[in-house]
């Protein structure tokens, strides 16, 4: 119960830092926070006013800054159908879901590399004050921040693969990485030259079996 209470407070932390900006003592004239927040308005206002499916899915996967994060623009559309403000705040407030995420799937992961919950702890605390989330904000990097997600959750379950064999595990781990390249193929690509450099550095260490 209390690692559970930690990881709350860790959270909790996080959204107030995404909070911080936004207030008006603070943000007197009420400005856009996120640098690229502009893009975001323009790439999701394209979607939503899609008469179509088929056009949805073109401007999404391909007409959109080249198709290069479809799945990070769709969550977003998503959420400003649910949430009920305009489009600018839904955006701007999206890293209250993206950060508390990122520091549970961190939490997950190290605690998977490791085994050990007062590293994990710490490590989701460094996560809740890191540059991710402090760029994250200002500078409006949604989708890299999104992809993050999806990438260390797809490290979750290839050490979990590498462990114990598993086709769900590698199933899930597939599926993770291919959702990760319709995220933000940029991220995408950063995280399979550290998949394979970690694989081959087990694989010439013989840690696991080659199979």
């Amino acid at each position: 119960r209390t690692k559970i209470i930690c990881l709350l407070l860790i959270m909790l932390l996080s959204v107030v830092l995404v909070l911080i900006p936004h207030q008006p003592i603070i943000n007197i004239n009420k400005q856009q926070i996120g640098v690229d927040t502009h893009y975001y308005i323009n790439w999701v206002g394209a979607l939503i006013h899609s008469s179509n499916p088929q056009e949805f899915l073109y401007q999404a996967f391909v007409a959109q800054n080249g198709g290069d994060r479809p799945i990070t623009l769709i969550f977003l559309f998503t959420l400003s159908k649910v949430v009920p403000t305009n489009l600018v705040n839904t955006i701007e407030y999206a890293p209250l879901i993206l950060g508390p995420a990122l520091i549970f799937i961190t939490y997950l992961l190290t605690r998977e590399l490791t085994s050990n919950e007062i590293t994990s702890l710490f490590a989701a605390f460094l996560t809740s004050v890191s540059f991710q989330t402090l760029i994250g904000i200002y500078a409006g990097f949604y989708s890299n921040w999104f992809a993050l997600i999806i990438g260390y959750l797809s490290f979750v379950f290839l050490i979990k693969f590498l462990r114990k064999s598993s086709k769900l595990t590698l199933l899930i781990y597939s599926a993770s990485i291919m959702l990760l390249l319709f995220a933000h193929v940029y991220t995408w690509s950063v995280f399979l030259i550290a998949s394979v450099i970690f694989l081959a550095v087990l694989l010439r260490l013989k840690y696991y079996s080659r199979k």
